[in-house]
């Protein structure tokens, strides 16, 4: 355990952190898995001074921490999901189909208005090809940053054909 290692007291996270006890007593038991909020992974990966992916998943990558708050994570990650849904290709019901996601959970996250339980982040980088904790805090600049989000994406000028008869 991260907090064991770092010699604090299951008081001392609750209290520093500002995660209820029982919930943090249930994550170290492994009781939410994929189904947590990320309000929660927040405050822990903050309280820790650790990144989001090494919190979830022990990969320290980048061995980065930035601190964060929801607020940045929700306008962030929905404005990822949204460059990285027009990159793809993708309609809002397609990467709904995808992901399971209603469409209009989508749009409601593209809306920078909600961000979804771990499962659904998990969910929606796995649709968009996209590291997990990148599409949590990385913003995306669709103009500036598409040949490093999608190497292989080939631009092509598109004839504007208008249908006179409607």
């Amino acid at each position: 355990f991260l907090r064991e290692a770092k010699h604090q007291t299951k008081v001392d996270v609750v209290e520093k952190a500002g995660v209820n006890r029982t919930v943090l007593k249930d994550l170290e038991r492994g009781a939410y898995g994929d189904d947590i909020s990320l309000d929660i992974i927040a405050r822990l990966a903050n309280h820790f001074g650790v990144s989001i992916l090494y919190l979830v998943s022990g990969e320290n990558r980048w061995n980065r921490y930035e601190h964060l708050d929801l607020e940045k994570i929700t306008a962030v990650f929905g404005k990822n999901v949204r460059a990285l849904r027009i990159l793809n290709g993708l309609q809002i019901k397609e990467l709904a189909d995808l992901t399971g996601i209603p469409a209009s959970n989508i749009s409601i996250i593209e809306h920078h208005n909600h961000v979804p339980r771990l499962r659904g982040v998990v969910a929606l980088a796995k649709a968009l090809q996209f590291p997990v904790d990148l599409l949590l805090t990385q913003e995306i600049d669709i103009l500036q940053d598409v040949e490093t989000v999608v190497p292989a994406l080939q631009w092509q000028e598109l004839p504007v054909t208008v249908d006179m008869k409607a």
